[in-house]
């Protein structure tokens, strides 16, 4: 198994360091700032010019990686420091605050409502949280067990446009955990690691 372009040159182990360096010290930045990105704070005390610019440096060290990568016979020890560097760059954001998202609060909804054999794509949000006539008891009871997950739905007038499989993966994160974006994102890491095995 080779890369894509034939090799052309050999890269010393100090590149592949400094690349995976940069970029585990960016989502360590992200993780640093991710506090100030609180839902429903002042976009004006966001810092945002510095967002920008923790993922800009990562793309420089991704692509010169990326290019390197290209160029660079295959070795299982390469092959094992890219992995690395993707799992510690994911264990770093899994501890960070959602960054201008929302859409994670319909994925935990969506997950609670199918978890509990209500169809997602019946019932909008916004009549459930309105308790409006014929919305299933139980299902205007799960809105208030949701906490702010049911506030802070981003289009609550829409019923939802996620597919099944994504709904089964949302209803799963919904068992591991209820309301919890940490599950979600636990669930959301399987999938990542299934594409890995499968390349």
């Amino acid at each position: 198994m080779r890369f894509a372009c034939p090799p052309t040159k050999t890269y010393s182990a100090a590149a592949w360091i400094i690349c995976g360096a940069g970029l585990l010290a960016s989502c360590q930045g992200l993780l640093v700032i991710s506090s100030r990105f609180e839902y429903g704070s002042d976009m004006r005390a966001r810092p945002i010019v510095l967002l920008i610019a923790l993922l800009m440096i990562a793309a420089v060290f991704y692509l010169f990686a990326a290019w390197m990568a290209r160029r660079s016979a295959y070795s299982h020890g390469l092959l094992l420091w890219i992995i690395a560097v993707g799992l510690g760059m994911r264990a770093i954001l899994s501890l960070s605050q959602p960054i201008l998202e929302d859409d994670f609060y319909r994925y935990l909804w969506d997950g609670g409502v199918t978890a509990h054999g209500y169809n997602p794509y019946r019932y909008v949000p916004k009549d459930v949280a309105e308790k409006r006539d014929a919305i299933p008891a139980g299902l205007a009871a799960l809105a208030g067990e949701s906490g702010m997950v049911m506030d802070r739905v981003n289009h609550a007038s829409l019923a939802t446009v996620y597919p099944p499989v994504a709904q089964g993966a949302f209803s799963l994160a919904h068992w591991l955990k209820p309301w919890s974006p940490g599950a979600l994102k636990a669930v959301l890491f399987l999938f990542d690691a299934a594409t890995l095995v499968l390349l």
